[in-house]
Formats: C-alpha cells, structure tokens, sequence
C-alpha cells in the first residue's frame, strides 16, 4: 500500500518496549482504584440534580403560593410607628 510519492500510508511500528509500557499503564489505570470516590460523588450529585430538575417544577406552584401567602400576612400585620412631630 504506498501513498503519494511511494510513501507508505501505515502508521510506524512501535517498538515492542513501547508496547509493553503502554500496556502496563493501562492495566495501572484499569487497577488503580484513587478517584472512586471522586467518580462517585460526582455520580451521587449528577441525581440529585436529575432529581432536582424533576421535581422542582411539581412543587415550584405549591412554594409560590406558600411564599406569596406568607409574605401578605408579614406585611399586613406590620404598622409603621407614627411619626414624630
């Protein structure tokens, strides 16, 4: 298989060590065990989230109301002291 001007279009060859290397990194990584923890909180927000976004709108409608309520019977119950002359 030869490209343009006669050169060959496969990639080089790695050298057998480089091989080696590249599979003991990777059965490092694959035993390696450090960021699961990382890896698990990141998972355990990523449903809070998801949760969240469900939920939120079903109740979203209900904390209004509460709110707006709240906030009327605040203000209405609140007198301003009377001025000083």
């Amino acid at each position: 298989m030869s490209g343009v001007g006669g050169r060959s279009l496969r990639p080089p060859a790695l050298p057998l060590f480089k091989v080696h290397m590249l599979f003991e990194l990777f059965r490092r990584f694959l035993a390696d065990e450090s960021g699961q923890d990382l890896v698990e909180y990141g998972l355990l927000a990523s449903i809070i989230g998801v949760a969240g976004y469900l939920v939120l709108p079903l109740i979203g409608p209900k904390m209004d109301n509460a709110f707006r309520n709240w906030g009327t019977q605040v203000y209405n119950i609140w007198v301003p002291a009377d001025p000083v002359p």
